[in-house]
């Protein structure tokens, strides 16, 4: 980016561009006219003249070839100005053929204007013009050619005028590049405020989510913890209860954050297989325990003849699902909420994925719908205010298909219900039928279970927020590992001297020393882990933020708030194997 804003600052003030392509053109032309006009002097008889045309012609082409091969004038510019001297005076002093020689001199004016910087493209038609008027209004004339009386009355005229209004072009083309010199640069200063501001931004989200998302893990976790250990209905319920308001804000902050990600142009597409049932089983899954407690119906109707595999952004696609039937829940007070999703043919081994989400719920006028997809607002906010939301779930669904070059599309009747339907166009990877999906809400979440014990294994986890280590270990305490913790990189480094662990954990955003320079010290420095596999622990969910740690060194990463099963996952992939005792 600051190459190219130093480009774009030369392009402004170095007047050579202005005037290179113009001087290209001219020295071209002046050589391929000269070269023509040798032909003619020979058949005329003229050898002297078809010299001076030679002469001119390849000095003209040198010049050429010196603009195209070190993009400068400082070779055409004075050789041009030389040129049209010798040029207007030879004709001046012979009259070229029948006398029409001289009437070169109207394009040095003009040549002048678009070629040459200020001072010359005055100065140099002035200069010509002194030697036009010594030629014709001095005794001098007695050696020139003997031009009728008329030239030599009109012609000084004439061009007299022409520097006149070349003059006056002139002033006025740098009026107008001084006035779009200004626009320029104020286009790169506010171009730099823009980025400023959304570098700013983005810190802020980056912030925002790390401060936000910190206290969330430590709900979710020792939530979870409260779960899987207390017996009392009481208690479990209120466990229940605040697992489901922890997701909600959760889920309220990935809108802002996806939605800033779509705003700045950083959330990319990444296509991958994906099962159809599936995607349609979780989505349902993932709204039913709301409908439910809402007293709705929720109905799926899936065309069986759908391909069972597409190659597409699964996440994202579930996330269309999630939004549109969380929207339809929320503003649906009784009735029903059906989820359709049936295939169009596209071309060759395409085709187009259409998800359908009808509710019963109260509808949208038609004043209202052009309204519909804008950012951070709902249609009649004064009668739905106690809705939840931030206003982004539509507004994100409709970028996100954009994104997928998929179309979106709403009918809805005030009173009595809306009908959202996305089209997206989806590679078939097997076209085997998804068949009949059987789909019914779950009751309870299953039961914890740990999938391994690893008595001997060593991990460490480091992180700033003991909370977090208490709530680290407490997810882990059932795989009966041996835990060490540390609460700064200080710390770390120390621990690494002095112990090998097969597996360490390591928070970002820590004060001092944060987890990238606690990696590449640890990497450094003589330690007892220098091939250990290291995971980090974040709570910056940004696009682009795996692969700046994955650029690093790290294997992995875990997003906060920590998952529990997602957690074991990440201990049974990269604990050796050796060490794990499958339950």
């Amino acid at each position: 980016m600051k190459e190219k804003d130093d480009n774009f600052s030369r392009l402004i003030n170095d007047d050579k561009i202005l005037y290179i392509p113009a001087m290209r053109i001219v020295t071209l032309v002046f050589a391929i006219i000269c070269t023509m006009f040798i032909a003619v002097n020979i058949m005329q008889k003229e050898p002297l003249i078809a010299a001076i045309n030679g002469g001119i012609a390849f000095i003209m082409f040198f010049s050429y070839f010196t603009i195209i091969r070190f993009d400068s004038l400082k070779v055409a510019t004075p050789v041009t100005m030389l040129m049209l001297t010798v040029l207007i005076i030879t004709y001046i002093i012979n009259g070229g053929h029948e006398g029409f020689g001289v009437m070169w001199v109207v394009l040095v004016p003009v040549i002048a204007l678009y070629c040459f910087h200020t001072k010359l493209a005055v100065g140099f038609p002035l200069f010509i013009g002194a030697i036009l008027a010594i030629a014709f209004f001095t005794p001098v004339f007695e050696y020139c050619y003997q031009y009728q009386e008329s030239v030599r009355v009109r012609l000084p005229f004439i061009y007299t005028a022409e520097v006149a209004i070349a003059i006056l072009l002139k002033r006025n083309i740098n009026l107008n590049k001084k006035y779009m010199n200004h626009l320029l640069r104020q286009n790169i200063q506010y171009k730099e405020k823009a980025e400023a501001a959304s570098k700013a931004k983005s810190d802020f989200l980056a912030n925002m989510s790390h401060e936000i998302r910190t206290p969330i893990n430590a709900i979710l976790g020792n939530d979870e913890l409260i779960l899987r250990e207390s017996q009392e209905p009481d208690s479990l319920e209120y466990a229940k209860n605040i697992k489901t308001s922890s997701k909600a804000l959760l889920s309220l902050i990935n809108d802002i954050l996806d939605f800033s990600k779509i705003e700045s142009g950083k959330l990319n597409i990444i296509p991958t297989e994906y099962n159809l049932g599936i995607l349609v089983k979780d989505s349902f899954n993932l709204i039913a325990n709301r409908a439910e407690s809402k007293g709705l119906e929720l109905r799926t109707d899936v065309e069986q003849a759908a391909p069972s595999v597409l190659l597409g952004d699964e996440p994202r696609i579930r996330q269309i699902c999630s939004n549109l039937l969380t929207n339809a829940i929320k503003y649906t007070k009784s009735g029903s909420v059906t989820l359709r999703v049936y295939t169009t043919i596209g071309e060759k081994d395409w085709i187009n994925l259409i998800i359908e989400v009808q509710d019963t719920g109260v509808g949208i006028s038609e004043n209202n719908l052009k309204y519909l997809f804008d950012s951070f607002s709902r249609i009649d906010e004064r009668l739905h205010r106690n809705i939840e939301g931030t206003g982004l779930g539509l507004a994100i669904t409709k970028q996100l298909v954009e994104l997928m070059n998929g179309t979106i599309q709403v009918e809805s009747i005030a009173g009595r219900g809306s009908t959202f339907k996305v089209s997206l166009p989806q590679k078939i990877v097997s076209a085997t039928p998804v068949g009949d999906i059987n789909v019914s809400v779950q009751e309870e979440e299953p039961t914890y279970h740990e999938e391994f014990h690893a008595p001997n294994a060593h991990i460490l986890v480091v992180d700033d927020v003991s909370m977090n280590l208490k709530v680290f270990s407490g997810l882990l305490k059932k795989t009966q590992m041996q835990i060490d913790t540390a609460v700064s990189g200080e710390e770390c480094l120390k621990m690494v001297r002095e112990k090998q662990y097969d597996l360490i954990f390591l928070d970002h955003m820590m004060p001092k020393m944060d987890g990238v320079e606690t990696f590449r010290l640890m990497r450094s420095l003589d330690n007892m882990n220098p091939n250990t596999p290291v995971v980090m622990l974040t709570a910056n969910a940004l696009e682009g933020a795996r692969e700046q740690y994955l650029s690093e060194g790290f294997v992995d990463y875990l997003s906060k708030p920590i998952h529990a099963d997602q957690l074991e996952k990440m201990v049974l992939k990269y604990l050796p194997k050796n060490l794990i005792c499958r339950v």
